[in-house]
């Protein structure tokens, strides 16, 4: 994504030139999302923990990625 098709289309071929290491680097990325950022939950009921880190995922699925300042992780899209 982006609004540059230059950049996009760079960013692209370099991905496409190591697809398993950029599937690795998401993947290491969401774990660290998720063990730093969802605070632990556990319960007697397995459908109460599942849907807590269901909208944990939902939430997740509004963030985006400034790429400015010091921003260690994604923050919330506005309205």
């Amino acid at each position: 994504m982006g609004d540059e098709y230059r950049p996009v289309l760079a960013r692209v071929k370099r991905l496409l030139a190591a697809p398993q290491a950029a599937l690795d680097a998401k993947t290491q990325h969401i774990h660290d999302l998720r063990n730093r950022q969802v605070p632990f939950f556990r319960c007697s009921d397995p459908r109460a923990v599942q849907t807590y880190y269901y909208l944990w995922a939902l939430y997740f699925l509004y963030f985006t990625h400034t790429g400015q300042g010091h921003e260690q992780y994604p923050t919330r899209r506005r309205p």
